[in-house]
């Protein structure tokens, strides 16, 4: 099944994962409509970072079934990869490379026919988010506000129909996060089809972005289902956070 015919974006069912004895993802199942944004929240270790890796690829020695974008994991990540975007804790930003040779690279591997689009749409991300001017830059000497938005802009170079999000807005100043915001919601009405998660920690940022929300402990799945479901449509983030520790309790 490809991605125009998937019924969920993601579809995750009874995944278990142990690694050196200690069990990360217990019998996790979790299914995740297209067109959403995803708030996906939990304690630290409760298995979201874990759960990133294994969608996106990086994790393969799990047991259960992985469907994304109607691509299942691991036999097809490589179609699954060719179709997302992420941007992971730690920005996967190398420090011996330059800003634009970072985007090229990856410009390359999507588009390896057409040099006049690689950098055009380069050129494009890297203005979108206010670091062309940087371009030149080697990535280990960029600030971490920096290295988030040139994170963003590789993440979204091609365009894919879903962006997995770990803590993204880490280290951005209050101008480079309204920028993101904006960004965001063009993206959002771009396509009603496009599928965003976030794994975060800030609850206000949660409640002013999300429209889905899953909540993980120690593995497991507490909650997965609508803001509407969850909290209420016109819920802030100290209902969020409310409803979020009472899920908590023993």
């Amino acid at each position: 099944m490809s991605d125009d015919t998937a019924a969920h974006a993601i579809d995750l069912q009874k995944v278990t994962l142990v690694h050196n004895g200690r069990q990360i993802l217990n019998n996790l199942s979790l299914q995740i409509p297209t067109g959403v944004t995803v708030g996906l929240i939990g304690p630290n270790g409760a298995g979201k970072t874990t759960t990133f890796r294994i969608l996106t690829g990086l994790i393969g020695s799990f047991k259960g079934d992985v469907q994304v974008l109607g691509y299942a994991l691991p036999s097809q990540a490589n179609s699954v990869r060719q179709r997302i975007g992420t941007v992971p804790e730690q920005d996967g930003l190398y420090d011996d490379m330059r800003v634009i040779d970072m985007l090229l690279h990856a410009a390359r591997l999507q588009w390896p026919q057409d040099r006049h689009w690689q950098y055009a749409r380069t050129e494009t991300v890297l203005r979108e988010f206010d670091v062309w001017e940087r371009r030149k830059d080697w990535c280990g000497t960029l600030s971490t506000g920096l290295r988030r938005r040139v994170a963003i802009a590789r993440s979204i170079l091609h365009e894919p129909p879903l962006l997995l999000f770990d803590e993204v807005t880490n280290g951005l100043d209050i101008m480079s996060r309204n920028t993101f915001y904006e960004w965001l919601s063009k993206y959002q009405l771009s396509n009603s089809q496009n599928t965003i998660i976030f794994a975060t920690h800030n609850s206000a940022e949660a409640a002013r972005l999300c429209n889905f929300f899953i909540v993980l402990n120690e593995g497991q799945q507490l909650f997965c289902g609508s803001r509407a479901h969850f909290v209420g449509e016109e819920a802030n983030a100290d209902v969020l956070e409310r409803r979020f520790l009472e899920l908590l309790q023993p």
